[in-house]
């Protein structure tokens, strides 16, 4: 199976999904204590600076080709769209159940596919659009949408899935196409985020105490690694062979929020996850198929 996983990009990229999504869920619950005494400014900054210190030195570690990195307005755009997204997700999740705003932020794989194709031309196949539907599937058991749960943040959330959607594919551009590395990209988008945060963070800032900033690590460091995971998936594979396992986010985040916050678990929740699971079992068993006949 290690050897299968070596030869395939397309495994690789995978995994590293998983692990994105691993962060994520942590980061999620993180965000959701620090809401408690910042506002999404706040977090925004602190989030975005500590980022930027503790992955700094790594790129070092890289060679001076990969340290390079030839900025062009994709970079500042995908600094502008993150920069954005990041205070208006925690703002989503302080306000709703992490479960639900992750359930509602599947929209996202909908749209980097729609976006890849349109953008990058991708031509995604029809396994990959009967595990998107079953995912879909499986986010709606989960989070049950009625009327009632219909608010303002519930748009927070979908304009939240956009701006993500956008960055996947600009990253997906940057890792390819500009072959940028994944390290670089990332730093280069905190300090655009920190510089556009940084005179809000002045005009409202706090000085975080002990608890406070060892949280702010954790946020930096969970977010940190999901990203460039995300970016290493993009640089391996397509779009379309990714978004599929973003349905696996809402087991992460789901999980992180029972561990951590006491959020309880029903058996509508279990329901869809395993649906959810049992589509991404699908597609991995057809990407070993085709890394074991090359």
């Amino acid at each position: 199976m290690i050897k299968i996983i070596k030869n395939s990009n397309d495994l690789k990229a995978i995994l590293c999904m998983i692990a994105a999504y691993m962060c994520f869920g942590v980061l999620n619950v993180i965000t959701k204590a620090l809401y408690q005494d910042f506002s999404p400014m706040q977090i925004t900054f602190y989030r975005s600076f500590f980022c930027i210190i503790l992955f700094s030195p790594f790129l070092l570690l890289l060679s001076k080709n990969s340290r390079k990195l030839k900025l062009n307005s994709l970079n500042l755009f995908k600094g502008a769209v993150d920069f954005m997204s990041i205070p208006t997700w925690a703002l989503a999740i302080s306000n709703m159940n992490i479960p639900e705003v992750v359930g509602i932020s599947y929209i996202t794989p909908i749209l980097s596919c729609l976006f890849a194709i349109i953008f990058l031309k991708e031509k995604p196949s029809y396994q990959k659009f009967i595990a998107m539907a079953f995912g879909m599937t499986g986010a709606y058991i989960i989070i049950q949408p009625n009327s009632a749960n219909l608010n303002i943040y519930v748009f927070v959330v979908l304009f939240t899935c956009t701006l993500w959607a956008s960055s996947n594919v600009i990253t997906k551009y940057l890792t390819s196409d500009a072959k940028q590395h994944p390290l670089a990209i990332m730093l280069v988008t905190n300090l655009i985020i920190c510089s556009l945060a940084t005179p809000l963070f002045i005009l409202d800032h706090k000085i975080l105490n002990f608890t406070q900033m060892l949280l702010c690590i954790g946020m930096a460091c969970t977010a940190g690694v999901a990203y460039l995971c995300i970016a290493f998936a993009c640089r391996l594979a397509y779009i379309n062979t990714l978004m599929p396992f973003d349905y696996l986010r809402i087991i992460c985040a789901t999980l992180a929020a029972y561990l951590f916050l006491g959020q309880t678990i029903d058996i509508t929740t279990v329901i869809g996850s395993l649906i959810i699971f049992i589509s991404t079992l699908y597609l991995v068993k057809g990407h070993i198929k085709e890394a074991k006949k090359d």
